[in-house]
């Protein structure tokens, strides 16, 4: 469960950086503003659901509590801070220039094979 709730929170982060344009620093800003309060929803969410065991006598809600504080604190600190800054630093370009990069190749690809059928045609 922990592996899964902190990976969430950085996936989010990661999808919404890949599927922006701009510079890496305008990208990580508009990711932030768009996803960045969702994820922290997200944690402070998680965070409500585990607060009623810190209440508890018995050792292993203590211990269940004290873990999951943890994880969500620490996952929402990676998500949030530590990720961001990896990412405007030495992040992966955006998908969404690729994919316009390639169809613009395609069409001009296609262009040329066209003019090259055309006297044929003639």
């Amino acid at each position: 469960i922990a592996i899964g709730l902190v990976v969430d929170y950085s996936a989010h982060i990661v999808h919404a950086f890949l599927h922006q344009t701009g510079t890496k620093q305008e990208r990580i800003q508009k990711t932030l503003e768009d996803i960045g309060p969702a994820v922290l929803n997200g944690g402070f969410s998680t965070f409500l659901a585990f607060i009623f065991t810190v209440g508890s006598t018995s050792h292993v809600f203590i211990s269940f509590f004290k873990i999951f504080f943890l994880v969500v604190v620490l996952g929402l600190f990676h998500g949030l801070l530590a990720l961001p800054v990896v990412l405007s630093l030495i992040g992966p370009d955006s998908h969404k220039q690729a994919d316009e990069s390639m169809v613009e190749s395609v069409e001009s690809d296609v262009d040329t094979i066209k003019q090259k059928k055309k006297p044929e045609e003639v």
